[in-house]
């Protein structure tokens, strides 16, 4: 019990004594620490976090269009009088993924598309109960190239589009632009005015 008791007051004495020696010294002894440590930076670096600090593309890059995704999505169920009721570009586990929706004959159609590729992702097909549905007009609203542009300007740098959706809103075809650092914008896809 005494050697261990001894060994304690030992190793407390030396601790301390450590740090007493390093508060005694000299500005000069700390001036040639930090030298040496900065000379030896050749073999440290510091390293960023490129998903934190990188700047981000006003616009999410995509190999393929929302209106490709539509195209595809007709092609997919091989049915043009379906009616285009949605379709929106959203983030899922990393990748842009475009999702696109159309109503016929009380039936529900979505199908999911890499937004790179174009491949089917999933699909699903439901019964709608609801007998009010409105659809787009495809042919008569402006490309979300167009949209994403227009809730783009003016905005402060550092601002950009993490998503966007179009949809039917108060009986109007609009596109819900999703901002990172701003506020999110709500444009009308025919006159392509800014409704928010």
């Amino acid at each position: 019990m005494k050697n261990k008791n001894l060994a304690l007051v030992l190793t407390t004495a030396l601790v301390l004594g450590a740090c007493g020696n390093q508060e005694a010294k000299t500005t000069e002894e700390v001036k040639t620490e930090e030298t040496e440590t900065t000379d030896n930076n050749d073999v440290v670096k510091e390293v960023s976090n490129d998903t934190e600090t990188a700047a981000k593309d006003p616009i999410p890059a995509t190999e393929k269009t929302l209106e490709e995704a539509i195209d595809a999505f007709y092609t997919h169920y091989g049915d043009d009088a379906i009616e285009l009721t949605g379709a929106d570009l959203d983030e899922e586990d990393g990748k842009y993924i475009y999702s696109v929706k159309g109503y016929k004959d009380g039936e529900e159609f979505e199908a999911k598309f890499d937004a790179n590729s174009l491949d089917l992702i999933k699909e699903e097909r439901e019964t709608e109960d609801d007998t009010n549905i409105l659809a787009i007009e495809k042919d008569n609203i402006i490309t979300a190239k167009e949209a994403k542009e227009k809730a783009l300007e003016g905005q402060a740098e550092g601002v950009y589009v993490e998503g966007y959706e179009l949809e039917v809103e108060n009986g109007k075809a609009v596109y819900d632009i999703d901002l990172e650092n701003a506020e999110d914008v709500i444009i009308d896809a025919a006159s392509g005015e800014i409704i928010k």
